[in-house]
C-alpha cells in the first residue's frame, strides 16, 4: 500500500483517491449512518454463491445504505478461509465502489488479524471491525485488547469496534458491559484510529 504511505504521519481523514477506477475511502470516528451488516451466502455443497453476494450488494446500493459491512456475526466469519473472506470482501468492493466497505478481521490472534487486514486494505475496505474475546471482564481490559490490535494493525488503518454482546460476553446482564469501554475507546479515537461501533447497525458519533 504505497500509495497510503503519506498518511503515515497525518491525522485519519476521509481519502478520497481516483485509484483507476473506484473510490477509496477510509473511514473517520465522523461517520455515520446506516451500515448493514452483510450475510454470507453460500450454496448447498459449502461454497460461497457470489452471484447472490452480487444481487445482495445491488440491493444495499438500491436501499441507500451509508456504507456496508462483511464478515460479522451475519457473515459466517469463523466458517470462512483466508482467501474466501477476502475474496469476499473483493467482490463487494468492486460490485459497489462508491460504498465504503468494512470488513471483520476478528481473530484469536494478531497475526491472522494483521494478514487478513494488510489484503483487505489493499483491496479498497474502508476500515476493519474487531471484537473483543469473550474472555474479557473489565473495561481496562477490553481499552487495553483494542490498543493492542491498533499497534498490530498499524497506523493507516480505521478500526470499528464491534458490539455485539452475545458473542463478546457480559458481565452484568442488566446493562451493556463494553459501555464504560466504549466511551473511553471513543475518547481515545480523537487520538487514534477507532472508527465507531459496529454489529448494531449504524456507527456511533465521538
Amino acid at each position: 500500500m504505497a500509495w497510503l504511505e503519506p498518511l503515515a504521519h497525518g491525522a485519519v481523514a476521509i481519502l478520497i483517491l481516483n485509484f483507476f477506477v473506484g473510490v477509496f475511502m477510509l473511514l473517520t470516528p465522523a461517520a455515520q449512518g446506516v451500515f448493514p451488516i452483510a450475510p454470507t451466502a453460500f450454496h448447498p455443497d459449502g461454497r460461497i454463491d457470489t452471484a447472490s453476494m452480487d444481487r445482495l450488494t445491488d440491493f444495499y446500493v438500491a436501499c441507500g445504505a451509508t456504507g456496508v459491512t462483511v464478515l460479522g456475526q451475519m457473515g459466517e466469519a469463523p466458517k470462512l478461509s483466508h482467501s474466501e473472506s477476502v475474496a469476499i470482501t473483493t467482490q463487494m468492493i468492486r460490485r459497489a465502489p462508491s460504498l465504503p466497505v468494512i470488513v471483520g478481521v476478528s481473530s484469536p490472534g494478531f497475526a491472522s488479524m494483521h494478514a487478513l487486514t494488510q489484503e483487505v486494505m489493499a483491496a479498497g475496505a474502508a476500515a476493519v471491525m474487531i471484537g473483543p474475546p469473550n474472555t474479557l471482564r473489565t473495561d481496562d481490559q477490553v481499552i487495553n485488547y483494542y490498543r493492542q490490535a491498533a499497534d498490530a494493525l498499524g497506523p493507516d488503518v480505521p478500526i470499528v469496534v464491534q458490539d455485539y454482546a452475545v458473542v463478546c460476553g457480559a458481565n452484568e446482564p442488566q446493562r451493556d458491559p463494553h459501555h464504560g469501554a466504549r466511551n473511553s475507546l471513543h475518547r481515545d479515537a480523537q487520538t487514534r484510529r477507532l472508527a465507531g461501533a459496529g454489529e448494531n447497525q449504524h456507527l456511533a458519533k465521538s
